[in-house]
């Protein structure tokens, strides 16, 4: 049995190789659509075929749809030897369905042959110009994630006003309305804004549209790569623009609290629960990742695809009941099971190391809840709050015992222990320790201010107030802003 991938190119049998317009006239020919002008013409000229066009309408989405044409294509193969399966294009790179029928084939111990012809790169390249490096997408699989402006886009088998009106609305996610599109159908070209994409007058399989790289002060909005680039430009690496003198200093120890800090302020973002401004603080918190990954390729150390690499390797090692045969029932049995994978992950030999390995700068209370939990996963734990809570009085003793010694040394070892049994008590409640104690002392700034305001109409400071002035203003403001 022997296969032959033909290329149809984009308009007529004048985009088709020799070779394979005598493959395509000699034996017999599965279309994978009859909707094509090279199509029409060996039709015509009598040739033995069939079309897989009614396959599109049988099958609920593009993985069915190749699966079924690979099965017919197989089946064709049997029956007739030697089959030409004929796809749009030059090389049917495009043609999702390629790969799995090739797969199929050779599944089936059949010879394959590959006949390329002039296909919609070769034609944009030639009417479009620029479109080194360009991406090339049929228009029913174009999606917003591949799209990349900074490299010429080509999008095929535009067919009707639907699929333009679906590709303008993906492409207006990433370019400006008024961006330029150059549209080609066989030897047809022509010019007009984005936003007229689903206006034009003729739509066919073999219609294509290219867009030119954008320029980065030209967009409305921005992908990571953009971002990517931007850095680049600001550390001084494009020979198009000069670096700025603030960022090209900056090393990864000058900027290390940048990053503690913009994560407290996304924090406090999402506390807000305003998704615009969670949207720009979590930027900042990319921006300084991003920052890092950029000095880090400048000094040869590591680079953005490093650090994606890590991170997605690390979720699917960690997530072995989704990716591997393991099984997790509910989210306890999740984070169980991935403490246990940290532990084998990073050689720890016990969970004492591991508590051992907590970050020292981690804030204290986040710090004393992450050891707690670690020991608790280990079997060493309270039974519930309630029983943590009978530590506190025994905790509040030692306290005492060490205020009357006057051992500063001693008193704050008892003050955190006492702290570390309150943290106990917060974890096993299933609240967060920093972040309740943080609403606390929002909690008591407004109090505070309620305060102050009060004191000022009567003329006083906070400090000249009466003990029972104070106190009867500060239950005044427990009620007035209970709801806060």
């Amino acid at each position: 049995m022997k296969l032959i991938i033909a290329a149809l190119g984009v308009s007529g049998i004048g985009g088709m190789t020799v070779d394979a317009y005598e493959a395509l006239r000699e034996n017999h020919v599965i279309f994978r659509t009859a909707v094509h002008e090279a199509a029409r013409q060996l039709i015509e000229k009598g040739i033995s075929w069939e079309t897989l066009d009614d396959l599109y309408d049988s099958q609920d989405d593009f993985d069915a749809l190749d699966d079924a044409i690979a099965q017919k294509v197989i089946e064709s193969l049997h029956e007739h030897g030697t089959v030409v399966y004929a796809v749009a294009g030059g090389a049917g790179f495009g043609d999702s369905s390629v790969p799995l029928v090739i797969k199929e084939a050779e599944k089936a111990g059949a010879e394959i042959k590959a006949l390329p012809g002039c296909g919609y790169f070769e034609q944009a390249a030639l009417l479009g110009g620029g479109m080194m490096n360009a991406f090339v997408c049929p228009a029913l699989l174009l999606e917003k994630q591949m799209i990349n402006t900074l490299y010429p886009l080509v999008i095929t088998e535009i067919n009707d006003v639907i699929q333009a009106g679906e590709v303008k609305l993906t492409l207006m996610e990433r370019y400006p309305d008024d961006c330029r599109v150059t549209m080609i159908d066989g030897e047809s070209r022509w010019v007009f804004p984005l936003h007229e994409l689903d206006k034009q007058k003729k739509y066919s399989h073999s219609a294509i549209i290219s867009l030119p790289p954008i320029d980065i002060k030209a967009l409305s909005r921005y992908d990571f790569n953009r971002l990517l680039r931007i850095i680049s430009i600001l550390r001084g690496q494009d020979d198009d623009f000069e670096g700025c003198p603030w960022d090209m200093e900056q090393t990864h120890d000058s900027i290390k609290r940048d990053l503690v800090e913009e994560a407290y302020e996304a924090v406090e973002a999402i506390d807000s629960g305003d998704g615009f401004t969670m949207a720009d603080e979590l930027g900042d918190m990319l921006l300084q990742i991003v920052l890092h990954a950029q000095i880090g390729r400048e000094e040869g150390e590591f680079d953005i695809d490093d650090i994606t690499t890590a991170i997605c390797e690390k979720m699917i090692y960690r997530h072995p009941h989704i990716f591997a045969d393991a099984n997790a029932e509910t989210a306890d049995d999740v984070l169980k099971a991935w403490d246990k994978l940290k532990l084998k992950e990073k050689k720890q030999a016990s969970v004492a190391q591991s508590m051992r390995d907590l970050p020292k700068a981690m804030p204290a209370l986040m710090r004393a809840a992450k050891v707690q939990k670690r020991a608790a996963n280990a079997g060493f734990d309270f039974t519930d709050a309630l029983e943590a809570m009978k530590k506190l009085p025994e905790e509040i003793e030692e306290v005492k015992e060490a205020i009357k010694k006057g051992d500063q040394k001693d008193l704050e070892m008892e003050l955190g222990d006492l702290l570390f049994a309150v943290v106990n008590v917060i974890r096993l409640l299933k609240v967060d320790a920093e972040l309740s104690l943080n609403a606390s002392s929002n909690k008591f700034i407004r109090r505070f201010e309620y305060l102050e305001n009060a004191a000022q109409k009567l003329k006083k400071s906070v400090a000249e107030l009466t003990f029972e002035e104070s106190d009867a203003i500060w239950e005044e403001a427990k009620k007035a802003l209970k709801d806060n």
